[in-house]
């Protein structure tokens, strides 16, 4: 090569790659359904467990009286537990909503007027 040409060619700015816009992602929290039945059973036996050792021997004995409050107690616990995990869902999902909305507002350019449009105010939940 001569002297007049250096050993790399000149880049242009056209040619020049551009880093990628960092991506926005949409992160589901959700309750985990599972965790919270299992805990309320949990939480129905354990409780089953107190009143049946709380009062005297019956005829049935404590092995029975256990076993029967158990079951009751335990399914009692993990409906409670369902209700907790569909309750927690909806607000999940309602905090997620006003994060995106608060997301979509900030990239978006206020209204000059003032007002905003018809059908596009602040939407109370």
């Amino acid at each position: 090569m001569s002297a007049d040409q250096p050993d790399q060619p000149e880049q242009h700015p056209e040619r020049l790659q551009r880093p990628e816009p960092p991506r926005r992602v949409r992160v589901n929290r959700s309750p985990r359904y599972g965790v919270f039945l299992v805990g309320g059973a949990l939480l129905g036996a354990v409780v089953a467990l107190g009143l049946t050792f709380s009062e005297p021997a019956t005829e049935y004995g404590y092995a029975s009286t256990l076993g029967y409050l158990v079951v009751a107690l335990g399914l009692l616990g993990a409906l409670v537990g369902g209700l907790a995990a569909v309750v927690a869902g909806a607000v999940l999902e309602r905090q997620q909503r006003r994060q995106e909305d608060r997301d979509r507002g900030s990239r978006q350019a206020p209204p000059q007027g003032g007002a905003a449009p018809r059908g596009q105010g602040r939407r109370r939940d």
